[in-house]
């Protein structure tokens, strides 16, 4: 039998002839290679013959760490028999190759290795696809780092047991990735809101049974107690035998698009507040304008009556009935216009704090003795432009709403007169205002306010909401047109209206009004003198209104005041007349509001024909809403339906009065 190192021998040879893995033998003292099979060889690129005598360092990319001849030679000596090493060797080529080798010493003199036998194996492909999938890795991470959320991989538990989640954990929550991994912390228990769980336990269920996938929202607790709406997305993970392992998906922070819908829908809310209000203004505007030109006939033909009738008549008692509930009615057609805005008639700049002083004895006597009422004035305050009759009216609806809500208990009613600077976050974003409209911001700047607050029932959101709605009312019998009359003149007025109100607590109204531009000027307004009863005049008046109700009245009147009457029932006609019998013609009685060519394009047209034409405007809008379409003072009288003769007359003598205007 062959001795041992002739058997190694034997099969070191058979090695370098048959193995599927480069061989090398090299000398340690040199590093050169005293022997390579020919697998060593292809893989480094040259032939056996080239290779046998080179130093093995030739081929080793310089940095990569190899053997040593000391390092093998002390590996010899001690317990360690075998070394495994990767490294890159250039190929004849010039291209680099990733090897693996495995080394033993042997042949050792003296019991020190002499010779290195080495296995060498390519793994430049392997090394590749480690690469790939390290590239892969690097920018997965990278990714998942810069999502705006976190990506995640748990168990399919009402704990959502974490078994991978992303850095993003950390900007979401408030806690670091890690402590979720863990288990130090639990996404179910510790961070979405108790409310919410049973909820996304449902869906993601409801999710995995329709089509293995989910989508939610809810709403998560911080670390540091912040709430947060998120958005979340994900699927099912599932063995070979489709049974269910984890879930993995996407969470992200959706609470900026969450109060941005919000507000957008407040926005909406809001729009759709203003133009409702919008409509039943333009309603209240027609059904007033309709409403006021039957008043003209009744409160007209009831006063010529009265001026016909003997004092001792038996009818007279009763025509003066008639002109009492005209008047009343006339009043009801001014809350409608002070409900569509369009109320004010004698617009001056006022002190509401004296305004509102001279109230206090009519305010007290006016409300249940039950409920006291308290005053809170400002030393000085800047003037605004304002009717006074329509703030009065204001301050009395807004007292008695009070009192309403205040019912048979005792209760207190503080009212305040006061200024403060409004800017635009007060007057755009204050829940529960009511401005001018949704496309007509109010100005940042001075606001005068009334403020009533009571210490009544409070109001519900959906109570507060309608609260200045035509005949709404939490009473048995509505209120009518008060609280909506109010918004109308704040309308008008260019003001606003903020409620603070909850059940139980009270509410408080706070209407302010913008500063007069002109603190030191009043606006001046035509007085009509009413004329003596036996005041006659001359000459022909046009009449021009599409109701033939009122241009009938309207003749009577001026026939009896001595003019001769010549009628139109629209512009066109008017404009016609006008032009054949300019010479005759001494005025014009000219309707604000009529169907094609109205008063305003009427009286234009007029002015161009003649720039001295005596007009009388007539409407049931205001007279200040007519004075600022026209300029020139004293360009034409007003009078306002429904009117009596006196008033007419009033305004015949005015505008007979009027001058020419000079011309050059």
């Amino acid at each position: 039998m062959d001795n041992p190192e002739h058997y190694l021998d034997k099969q070191l040879e058979a090695l370098f002839q048959h193995s599927f893995v480069g061989v090398t033998k090299v000398e340690l003292a040199t590093g050169k290679l005293v022997r390579v099979n020919k697998r060593y060889a292809e893989i480094v690129g040259y032939t056996v013959e080239e290779l046998t005598g080179r130093d093995i360092r030739e081929f080793t990319v310089p940095g990569d760490i190899g053997l040593t001849s000391n390092s093998l030679r002390e590996m010899g000596r001690g317990t360690e028999t075998e070394a495994n090493i990767k490294k890159r060797y250039f190929r004849k080529d010039g291209s680099i190759v990733w090897v693996s080798i495995t080394s033993v010493p042997l042949w050792k003199e003296d019991g020190v290795p002499k010779y290195n036998l080495a296995l060498v194996s390519d793994i430049t492909e392997n090394k590749r696809i480690e690469s790939a999938l390290a590239e892969q890795l690097r920018m997965t991470e990278v990714l998942m780092s810069h999502l705006p959320g976190m990506v995640y991989r748990c168990a399919n538990d009402r704990d959502w047991t974490l078994e991978f989640t992303s850095q993003g954990a950390f900007a979401l929550t408030g806690y670091p990735a890690e402590d979720f991994v863990s288990r130090k912390v639990s996404y179910g228990e510790d961070v979405i809101v108790p409310e919410d769980r049973e909820l996304v336990w449902n869906e993601i269920q409801r999710g995995l049974s329709e089509n293995g996938r989910f989508q939610l929202n809810y709403r998560i607790r911080t670390k540091s107690d912040e709430i947060k709406h998120v958005w979340e997305q994900g699927s099912g993970v599932y063995d070979e035998n489709e049974n269910l392992i984890a879930l993995e998906g996407f969470i992200t922070d959706t609470t900026r698009l969450h109060i941005a819908e919000e507000r957008r829908l407040e926005l909406e809310r809001q729009v759709q507040h203003s133009q409702k209000l919008e409509s039943l203004g333009i309603l209240a505007g027609g059904i007033a304008h309709d409403f006021n030109n039957l008043l003209v006939a009744i409160l007209g033909n009831a006063d010529l009556a009265l001026m016909d009738l003997p004092p001792s008549s038996p009818a007279t008692e009763s025509v003066r009935e008639i002109v009492k509930a005209s008047r009343r009615a006339s009043e009801l057609t001014r809350q409608m216009l002070a409900y569509s805005g369009k109320g004010k008639f004698v617009v001056t700049s006022l002190d509401l704090r004296t305004l509102v002083q001279e109230m206090t004895h009519l305010l007290r006597v006016s409300i249940s003795k039950k409920a006291s009422i308290e005053f809170s004035f400002a030393e000085e305050l800047p003037l605004i432009e304002g009717d006074a009759t329509q703030l009065r009216q204001v301050v009395m609806n807004l007292i008695t709403n009070a009192a309403e809500a205040i019912g048979d208990a005792d209760g207190t009613i503080v009212l305040t007169v006061d200024s403060l600077h409004c800017d635009r976050a007060y007057l755009s974003n204050c829940e529960h205002s009511l401005q001018v409209g949704a496309d007509d911001e109010l100005p940042e700047g001075i606001y005068v306010f009334i403020e009533v607050s009571d210490s009544g029932c409070g109001m519900e959101d959906e109570v507060r909401s309608r609260v200045f709605d035509p005949f709404f009312s939490t009473k048995f019998a509505g209120r009518g047109l008060g609280m909506s009359a109010v918004s109308g003149i704040v309308r008008g007025h260019r003001g606003a209206i903020r409620i603070v109100s909850a059940p139980g607590s009270g509410s408080s109204f706070r209407v302010l009004f913008p500063e007069s531009a002109n603190q030191n000027a009043t606006i001046e307004h035509e007085i009509l003198e009413a004329p003596p009863d036996d005041w006659k005049c001359s000459g022909t008046i046009l009449i021009v209104d599409d109701e033939e109700s009122v241009r009938r009245l309207a003749s009577q009147m001026a026939e009896k005041l001595g003019l001769e009457v010549v009628v139109a029932n629209n512009g066109r006609d008017a404009l016609g007349i006008y032009v054949e019998r300019r010479d005759s013609i001494s005025l014009v009685l000219l309707d604000m509001t009529m169907p094609g060519m109205d008063g305003e394009e009427t009286f234009r047209e007029l002015r161009k024909l003649d720039p001295g034409v005596k007009v009388i405007l007539s409407s049931g809008y205001n007279e200040q809403d007519a004075r600022s379409k026209f300029a020139g003072p004293g360009s034409f009288a007003f009078v306002h339906k429904p009117y009596t003769y006196s008033e007419l007359g009033a305004a015949i003598k005015t505008a007979l009065s009027f001058s020419a205007p000079e011309t050059e």
